[in-house]
């Protein structure tokens, strides 16, 4: 009786292994696509895509984050410099995907 229960133990534990490694490897080659079919160029997919200086006319609400160092930052005090803001997460394969290019614009417009 007690084998009989272990035996049917483990076969629901590598029953519940393989449906997560099943779904996992699913769900990342998924994503992986999604990376792959993204546009990789610098041109606009159209002309209704492309961003053109100065097209936004509203104003952004202020609101302040931590900078690296910890110091308060709010968006009021960068008034009349160039924000980019990038909202991301260590998970994501797209956000880490798009690094690299965001470095590249940071070496870009350090000063």
């Amino acid at each position: 009786m007690k084998k009989s229960l272990i035996v049917f133990i483990a076969a629901i534990l590598i029953g519940i292994s393989i449906f997560t490694v099943t779904t996992y490897n699913k769900s990342t080659s998924k994503a992986n696509l999604v990376i792959k079919n993204t546009n990789k160029s610098n041109t606009p997919v159209n002309k209704s895509e492309e961003v053109k200086p100065n097209s936004i006319k509203t104003k952004a609400i202020d609101f302040k984050l931590k900078d690296l160092d910890g110091k308060e930052v709010s968006l009021s005090e960068l008034k009349g410099k160039k924000v980019f803001l990038n909202f991301w997460a260590t998970w994501c394969p797209p956000c880490r995907s798009e690094m690299p290019e965001i470095e590249t614009l940071f070496q870009e417009t350090k000063d």
